[in-house]
């Protein structure tokens, strides 16, 4: 049964090769995509997941203002951590 199907294939591909080309194509781009959106996503969420206590770390952003644009930093003036220390006790 698997000889016939193949055989049809063949038969397909041989009749119209621009067609199977462009199916080929098309599949092959569509994998890859999905492969690379995939590894991506598992990367985001594996991210910094090591650390014993997660839920307690927080990320501070900076934005900065220049010729009408706005752009956002992580990183933070070092000072920046005494006065967070002093200001909110729940900071450990």
């Amino acid at each position: 049964m698997i000889n016939t199907y193949l055989l049809t294939a063949w038969r397909s591909l041989r009749k119209n090769p621009g067609y199977a080309f462009l199916n080929i194509v098309g599949l092959a781009v569509g994998l890859s995509a999905g492969t690379l959106i995939l590894l991506w996503v598992m990367d985001e969420w594996r991210y910094d997941r090591f650390h014993e206590r997660l839920p307690q770390i927080h990320v501070l952003l900076q934005d900065q203002t220049s010729d009408g644009q706005i752009f956002t930093f992580q990183a933070m003036p070092g000072p920046l951590a005494g006065d967070l220390l002093r200001e909110f006790p729940e900071i450990t």
